[in-house]
């Protein structure tokens, strides 16, 4: 009975390392270090402000694990909690205070509102020689 538990326990193990090895997503190097600069600048801001981890996650409502996890850098962090732990610590999103966020959103949407909807790619023409 014991060689069985172990046997589904070594094997239930390996399943899991593969589905999570197939699950890894690939990112270029430029995504990697801009998402390791963040969270570096986050730690960065949150030590010059002496806050400790369990603070910050405490506000942020996320365990100091997912902090630490964001600090590093890590790519399977979601990036909503990347923004909130940013704001939280003083970070400026996208280089600009709050303030002037609203003016960058605002002339982003009129720039969207110059270009089409929708983008299609063109259609192959209809070959009609017999």
């Amino acid at each position: 009975m014991i060689t069985r538990v172990l046997k589904f326990t070594i094997l239930s193990t390996l399943v899991s390392k593969k589905v999570s090895e197939m699950n890894e997503r690939n990112y270029n190097k430029q995504t990697k270090e801009a998402a390791r600069l963040f969270g570096s600048l986050i730690e960065l801001a949150r030590k010059k402000r002496a806050f400790t981890t369990t603070e910050v996650a405490e506000r942020a409502g996320i365990s100091r694990r997912t902090l630490r996890r964001i600090e590093n850098g890590d790519l399977r962090s979601e990036i909503g909690l990347f923004f909130e732990v940013a704001v939280i610590v003083g970070v400026p999103l996208f280089g600009v205070e709050h303030r002037m966020l609203q003016n960058e959103l605002v002339y982003a949407r009129e720039k969207l509102s110059l270009v089409p909807k929708n983008i299609h790619k063109p259609r192959r023409g209809v070959k009609d020689d017999f």
